[in-house]
Parts: structure tokens; C-alpha cells; sequence
């Protein structure tokens, strides 16, 4: 009957056989059309989907709200864990790289990275042999730990052999990683929409670094130029060829089955680059070079005559305006200055200097840059930390906070591990020492030089920014048992400031007491 209501089943599906590009314009096609999802990814594949067809669609319906919906997968190996940490940094971008915990191999095999730049100059001998001595005191402290621990922690009762020798491997790995330089290589892979990789692109080839821009280049090349690896090509292609072969002695047929081939192959066989349409709109702007220039030059003059101090550890920041904060966290990421010094230092000048600060975030901004992330302000909980790069490397995982950083020097303070003990640990400690004269020779003067040369034991400056969810979240974890015993003292104290400061809330996060310990549990 006219005006009858009518209902249909609920449809609830997977979907596999698009390619990004083709499965985030059926996506996004769903809102201005008429068409199921089935309907219109049908519609997609058989109007052909040209690059050029594609493309006038999403300059008519707007490119961002496809690059959402454009999901690749990608890896990436060969870059140095100076990078890996730049690359990490992306917001609402979930990677999983390469653990320190278990790349006892790749280490001792002592992959790095040497700047392009500096190959064939004096600089590249003093580069290499800090590197050597990093990796050889490596070797050599890792050995010491592994004894110490299957000393220490017999097996218990109902572990296999294979797992107590992993778990024990892990535990002399976690305290060894502090002997590794900043050069040495690694790897990630990560779930990535063409939106979050446009950024990623550009934020890399703006970047100061030339590791970083040849990163960019690089993905730029993967995502819009070049086939994807597909693990079955070469399965498919023999099958196909099995197929065309066994038509051959029927004529009447055989030509048939070839153009059916011809057709079916790049649709299985994804031969082409997965996001040509979608990425775009990646050349440097040269807003972030300007502005962190400008900020570099600012914070000269605004913080002269604060002296260096660091030491390892947390401290909670006192409660100051958004104004402050903002203006607090501009000069802290180019500058060696604490944030607390910079915040004693800023209370005292004019809310005119204090205004131009600002400014100077939003000056050479272009329509479609995106403001610098120290901007983000307005958080009730800032910690400022000071962690050894090997456990800041775990500390960097939790994307709801949000974290600025400082680039690590010579006179920064470095870990020693606490279980070395006796002459392993004087041997360490006269090692990290020479390491550390090498690296103030004014040839490695170069900020990314002395990223790549340090141990992880050098720590990292850097301000975490959250909410209090995110504080219980990262309190409760990082103090759990189980965790690296450097963090967990570190992220313990955090909260025993929290718990201070915030009484009524603090007393609701659950953390485990450093002095608990258990080694075997994941």
C-alpha cells in the first residue's frame, strides 16, 4: 500500500578486493548517493576507475573527506632510530616498530645509518668510530647482563626452556639498549589513512634532517609512483599461466581465455601505485622552517643567561595561564631551557613581549599549513621529563598525551643501569665518558650528528601534556610490574606528584610500587 512503512535487514559486511583509493570514494560516494556501499563499489570498478576519472570526482566532492576513508598499509626498513622517533610523532598515527627487546641480531650486526653529507669528509671517521665503541660496549654489557640474569632468576616451575631464555634475553636486552646509538637502524609498520600520510610527507620533507626528507621523498615515491608488494604476486601470475597454458590447444577458446587474463590481472594483482590521486599538495611550504627559525632567535634572547641544568627524572608544572603556556611551550622545543626555567623566566616580561612570542607561531602561515603542534594548549596536568632515550623510546607510545621534545646533546645525563655492579659497571661508565668527549668535538656541532652518535643512555628532554584520564591510563601502565624498572620509577614519582597535587583524583591511580618487580610476565 502507497505510504506503507517498510524495513529491510540489517547487512553487515567485510569488505576486500578495492583498492584503497577505489574503497575510500565508494566510502565517501555513500553520502551524496542513493547507492548501497555494494551498489556503488560496483559502480566504481565497472566505469573503470581511471586515475583522471577519480580525480575529477574528489576535486567535486573535496579531497579530505576521501583521505580519510584511503587506508594503506605500509612498512618501512633502513632508517635510524633518530627518524623513527620524527616518524612516530604524527597524531592519530598507531605504527609498530621494530622492539628493542628482541633485535638482538640486528644489533650485533650493526646496521646504521651515515648522513650522505658527511661521507668522504673527516667528519665520517669520528662518526664511525664513536659508533663502533657504542656497539662494542653493547656487546659487552649485553653478554654481563644475560649471565647476571639466568644467574639471578632461576627458571620457575612450568616454563619451557624457549621462553625462559626469550624472557631473559629481553630483561639483558632492556638494560644493554642503553649502549646503542642513535644511528643504529630500524623498522616500523603501520595502518595509515592518505590524509595522516599527506601530513606525514610534508612534515618530513620540511624537516631539517636529510635522513627525514629523504624519508619523505621516499614514502612519496611508495604511495603515488611505484606498485605495491603483494606477498601472492607471484602465485597469481604462476596460476594465471597455468590457465593460459592449458587453453592453448584449443583454438576456440584459447584467445578468449588470454584477453579474459589481460583483464583479470591488474585487479588481482594490484600493479599500480595505491594512492596516485590522493596524496597531494606535499611540497614545503617553508612555514615550519620560518617559524622555528624565528622562535629559535627569540628564545636567544628571551632566556639568555639561564644556565643548562638537567637531571633524570619528572616534575610536575605549577597551574599558569593558557597565554603562558603557549608561549612557555614555543620556546621550549628550540631551546636546551627547562620549561620551568622558561616559566620563571616569562612571568616577568610584559604581556606585549609575551603576545609577539605567539605571534610569531601564526606569522608565515599559509592557507593550508597547519599551525605548529606546540600551539596545542589549554591541558591542566604538564610534566616535564628528562628520560634516557632507550626508555623515552616506550614512553613516546601513548598518543592521547601530548609530547614535545628538545634535541638531545653531549651534556645531557646519561643512565646507568643500576644492576651493573663492579667492574662492568666502571668499564660502562668509563666508556659512556669517552663517548661523551668524542661527541663534543666541535665536528659533530650538528644537531642530527649528535642524535645519531649518542648512546640512549643520554636522555631526552621532553613536556608531556594530558588530561587526568590519560594520566591514570599512562600511570597505571608504566608502573606496572612488568615494565622496564627505569620508567617505572620515573613514571611512579609522576604520580606521586599528581597524587599531590590532585588529591581527590590522584588517589585513584592504581600504580605499582617500583619494588615490585616480575620479569617473566608480559
Amino acid at each position: 500500500m502507497p505510504g506503507e512503512l517498510q524495513t529491510e535487514a540489517l547487512d553487515v559486511f567485510t569488505v576486500t578486493g578495492l583498492k584503497p583509493e577505489e574503497a575510500a570514494y565508494a566510502i565517501a560516494g555513500r553520502s551524496r548517493s542513493p547507492l548501497t556501499f555494494k551498489e556503488r563499489s560496483v559502480a566504481i570498478i565497472e566505469a573503470g576507475n581511471t586515475v583522471k576519472a577519480l580525480d575529477e570526482f574528489s576535486n567535486e566532492y573535496g579531497h579530505e573527506s576521501i583521505r580519510d576513508e584511503a587506508f594503506v598499509t605500509k612498512a618501512m626498513e633502513n632508517f635510524s632510530m633518530v627518524v623513527q622517533e620524527i616518524l612516530i610523532s604524527l597524531e592519530l598515527y598507531f605504527p609498530q616498530v621494530s622492539s628493542t627487546r628482541f633485535q638482538q641480531r640486528r644489533f650485533q650486526a650493526r646496521k646504521v645509518y651515515i648522513p650522505p653529507s658527511i661521507i668522504g669528509t673527516p667528519i665520517e671517521n669520528l662518526y664511525r668510530a664513536i659508533l663502533v665503541r657504542c656497539f662494542n660496549l653493547f656487546d659487552e654489557v649485553f653478554r654481563w647482563a644475560l649471565r647476571e640474569m639466568r644467574s639471578e632468576y632461576t627458571k620457575p616451575a612450568g616454563m619451557d626452556d624457549k621462553e625462559y631464555q626469550e624472557k631473559t634475553r629481553a630483561r639483558a636486552l632492556d638494560i644493554a639498549r642503553a649502549c646503542l646509538p642513535g644511528a643504529t637502524l630500524s623498522s616500523l609498520g603501520a595502518w595509515i589513512n592518505s590524509r595522516q600520510a599527506q601530513q606525514q610527507i610534508r612534515m618530513l620533507r620540511s624537516h631539517p634532517w636529510e635522513e627525514a626528507r629523504a624519508v619523505g621523498e621516499a614514502l612519496l615515491t611508495a604511495y603515488t609512483k611505484e606498485p605495491p608488494f603483494n606477498p601472492r604476486h607471484k602465485w597469481i601470475e604462476q596460476e594465471l599461466q597455468k590457465i593460459h597454458a592449458l587453453a592453448q590447444p584449443y583454438s576456440d577458446i584459447a584467445g578468449q581465455v588470454a584477453e579474459s587474463i589481460a583483464r583479470l590481472r591488474p585487479n588481482i594483482l594490484f600493479e599500480e601505485p595505491l594512492l596516485p590521486t590522493l596524496v597531494k599538495h606535499t611540497e614545503p611550504t617553508g612555514y615550519e622552517e620560518k617559524t622555528y627559525t624565528a622562535l629559535r632567535d627569540k628564545a636567544r634572547e628571551v632566556l639568555k643567561g639561564i644556565p643548562f641544568e638537567a637531571a633524570i627524572g619528572a616534575r610536575l608544572m605549577p597551574p599558569h595561564s593558557l597565554k603562558m603556556e603557549t608561549a612557555c611551550s614555543l620556546l621550549f622545543t628550540v631551546s636546551d631551557v627547562s620549561y620551568r626555567a622558561i616559566l620563571e623566566r616569562l612571568r616577568y616580561v610584559s604581556a606585549l613581549e609575551l603576545q609577539a612570542i605567539t605571534d610569531l607561531a601564526f606569522l608565515y602561515r599559509g592557507k593550508f599549513d597547519l599551525p605548529i603542534p606546540e600551539v596545542r594548549s589549554g591541558y591542566k596536568i604538564i610534566v616535564e621529563r628528562v628520560v634516557p632515550e632507550a626508555q623515552n623510546r616506550d614512553l613516546r607510545r601513548h598518543r592521547n598525551e601530548r609530547k614535545f621534545y628538545q634535541p638531545r646533546h653531549w651534556q645531557m645525563p646519561y643512565l646507568v643501569p643500576t644492576r651493573l655492579t663492579g667492574q662492568i659497571r666502571e668499564r660502562y661508565i668509563a666508556e659512556i665518558e669517552a663517548i661523551r668527549q668524542m661527541t663534543a668535538d666541535p665536528l659533530l656541532a650538528r644537531e642530527d650528528l649528535q642524535e645519531y652518535v649518542l648512546p640512549m643512555a643520554f636522555a631526552r628532554r621532553g613536556l608531556s601534556k594530558k588530561d587526568f584520564w590519560q594520566a591514570l591510563y599512562v600511570g597505571e601502565l608504566r608502573t606496572a610490574e612488568q615494565g622496564d624498572q627505569v620508567y617505572r620509577e620515573i613514571v611512579y614519582d609522576e604520580v606521586e606528584q599528581i597524587r599531590t597535587e590532585f588529591p581527590s583524583l590522584g588517589r585513584h591511580i592504581r600504580a605499582t610500587d617500583p619494588g615490585v618487580m616480575n620479569i617473566f610476565k608480559r
